[in-house]
């Protein structure tokens, strides 16, 4: 997926936490792409569908009300099969889990809380294997 330069790279961020969707958001932004943001499964298939070919990665939180990340991640790849996801979650227990299971299909998984300097090597990490 090549971008022209002026255009920003796009990134949805999945966070049913207000405090933490705006705090990802606000360190998307510092590395320089754009941030779409979702409070829920729902609204986040709702702007992947109509911005699906100018997204270049998915943060989605694991442990949501309604839809959870992996039902989120399965709709999105319904939708554009090589659609880059990244789970986050500050559960221990789910970071535990997608190790042993080999990341269950995401691309990446993302500890919380993260520092920017993480949240930067993964973005470069996936993007290399674009």
């Amino acid at each position: 997926m090549n971008k022209q330069a002026s255009e920003k790279r796009k990134v949805l961020i999945v966070d049913d936490d207000p405090l933490v969707r705006g705090m990802f958001c606000r360190m998307i932004e510092l590395v320089g792409f754009e941030a779409l943001k979702a409070e829920n499964g729902v609204e986040a298939l709702e702007l992947f569908k109509t911005h699906a070919h100018d997204i270049d990665i998915v943060f989605v939180d694991f442990m949501m009300p309604g839809r959870n990340g992996e039902e989120v991640m399965h709709d999105i790849r319904g939708i554009r099969q090589d659609a880059r996801v990244v789970l986050a979650s500050g559960y221990h227990e789910v970071r535990h889990s997608v190790d042993c299971l080999g990341n269950e299909g995401f691309n990446a998984f993302l500890y919380k809380p993260f520092r920017l300097e993480e949240l930067r090597a993964v973005i470069q990490h996936i993007l290399l294997h674009e």
